[in-house]
């Protein structure tokens, strides 16, 4: 039930988010700087927090973002796939694309 009422609100925010009079869009990030020197990003929808990331998204373990460049390049892809009415999964592949800087798994 959580996930149906999650869809309709991004369906419904995304075709706001296309009216072409709206030109300040309602899909947006925002990148900002932990206390421990890692990066979080967040994005909005209208002004609501959507989803807030405070580590590399689609790896096993929790790995912060190290730069303020990864975290927004990473943030970019996930608003973009919003926009293309993706689901805003990122997956190895993509981080490998995107040249995030990762730590390998050592268990193995």
């Amino acid at each position: 039930m959580k996930s149906i009422f999650l869809y309709i609100l991004v369906l419904s925010v995304l075709g706001c988010a296309r009216a072409p009079h709206q030109n300040d869009g309602y899909i947006h990030s925002q990148v900002k700087q932990n206390k421990d020197s890692t990066w979080t990003y967040r994005i909005y929808l209208d002004s609501t927090l959507f989803i807030q990331q405070d580590h590399i998204p689609g790896l096993v373990g929790r790995q912060p973002f190290k730069t303020k460049k990864d975290a927004q390049k990473t943030a970019k892809l996930v608003v973009e796939k919003l926009i293309q009415n993706q689901k805003p999964y990122i997956t190895n592949e993509e981080l490998v694309e995107l040249g995030i800087r990762m730590v390998k798994d050592q268990t193995r």
